[in-house]
């Protein structure tokens, strides 16, 4: 964790970026996931600099003060403090839950696309499984040359929700898109597509993901779970990861056209 500064700390809950350089977004951007600390002293500083009419506010003192004390690190030690033997699913959940509220408020400047989920380990051989018919299924299909599968791979590819590394998508809605504009008849092919949807409903035990939080446009239709999927190429260094032995990394090898 670090301490910032007083005059830092002001800048930044009040999103001023004429005063906070780029250098020192970027620097502050860096450390969130480390933890950024504000002294009590700071606390102090600010007050009296309002009291002696040096800092103007957009809020009472005390209003502003729980709005840039409301870092989620803070809610989260004092949940620890009065949980102490809450177990790591609570503790995942508790985490995603109060960065949500955090990102979701608009203390620092609205946020455009954010998104923080936490998923349940011990389910992933399950999902790999799953993935694994679903991409044995879509490989059949395309050596049959199936067109409405082509079109529906098409479509879903191009249509997900993609993020920051734009070969990865939202896994759910992949899915949920390719579902939908399927217009062939293969049973097996929806059977398969259900499976691992169902997978990732969180009201269904036990859960694979098991807190999500998706702020922004079209980032309500993220669930919690993104796969590789790139739209062409594939990259040789996931081919050596543990996942793409499940199926699915031979599958975007057939669609690609990689040999």
């Amino acid at each position: 964790m670090i301490v910032i500064d007083t005059h830092i700390w002001v800048w930044w809950v009040q999103n001023d970026t004429t005063r906070l350089t780029v250098k020192y977004q970027q620097w502050l951007k860096e450390n969130e996931t480390n933890g950024i600390g504000v002294s009590i002293v700071s606390c102090w500083e600010v007050a009296k600099l309002v009291e002696k009419g040096r800092l103007t506010l957009p809020f009472a003192i005390t209003e502003w003060l729980e709005i840039a004390l409301a870092y989620p690190d803070t809610a989260i030690l004092q949940n620890l403090t009065v949980n102490a033997d809450m177990t790591p699913e609570e503790l995942s959940k508790l985490i995603v839950r109060e960065y949500g509220r955090y990102y979701e408020g608009e203390s620092r400047g609205s946020v455009t696309k954010v998104t923080q989920s936490a998923t349940n380990l011990m389910m992933l051989e399950n999902l790999a499984q799953a993935l694994g018919r679903f991409a044995t299924v879509l490989r059949q299909l395309l050596v049959e040359e199936d067109i409405y599968a082509e079109n529906a791979i098409y479509h879903a590819q191009r249509k997900a929700v993609r993020f920051d590394d734009k070969d990865f998508v939202d896994l759910h809605d992949f899915l949920k898109l390719l579902r939908d504009k399927y217009a062939g008849d293969s049973g097996e092919m929806t059977q398969v597509i259900n499976e691992v949807m169902n997978l990732m409903i969180l009201e269904i035990e036990p859960q694979i993901i098991l807190a999500n939080v998706a702020l922004g446009v079209r980032f309500e239709r993220v669930k919690g779970l993104s796969i590789y999927s790139p739209v062409r190429g594939y990259s040789q260094f996931y081919e050596k990861s543990d996942f793409a032995g499940c199926g699915w990394g031979e599958f975007l090898r057939v669609h690609n056209d990689i040999n």
